[in-house]
């Protein structure tokens, strides 16, 4: 599996695995140092990193740190984010997340909410990178 590192700072890296066709966007522990704006510069790059690559299969791993979102970043994310994915031809999403995380039941909720709202793209949350990706190159 060959990945090519697409972008990466101390609190992301964005890989792309090109002989599955999917983006790989680690978030490291340092992005719960990042103000709003930084993060949503961090979110731009992804952006750019699949329009650059064309991926319709993304995963977004924060096993090692989850970001706090804000409703106001939330709905920056629908209008922003997802929607450029939606434009940029995102299929699926696979969701990495602690199994301790205590609020998984309101996260996975949460980007339910987000998803629906705005698109079709199936997205699953997960807590092993293996299963996720299984998932996400099943079809």
């Amino acid at each position: 599996m060959f990945k090519e590192v697409i972008y990466k700072s101390d609190s992301l890296i964005i890989s792309h695995d090109q002989e599955n066709g999917y983006l790989y966007m680690k978030w490291l522990p340092d992005v719960l140092n990042l103000d709003e704006e930084e993060f949503k510069q961090e979110m731009m790059h992804f952006l750019e990193a699949q329009r650059k690559t064309g991926a319709s299969r993304i995963v977004v791993d924060a096993l090692q740190a989850v970001y706090p979102l804000t409703e106001d970043m939330g709905k920056w994310l629908i209008e922003v984010i997802t929607k450029g994915l939606i434009e940029g031809g995102v299929k699926r999403m696979a969701y990495l997340y602690p199994s301790d995380y205590l609020t998984k039941l309101g996260l996975e909720n949460f980007l339910g909410d987000l998803h629906l709202k705005v698109t079709d793209i199936k997205r699953q949350v997960f807590d092993d990178v293996n299963e996720a990706i299984a998932w996400l190159t099943k079809e």
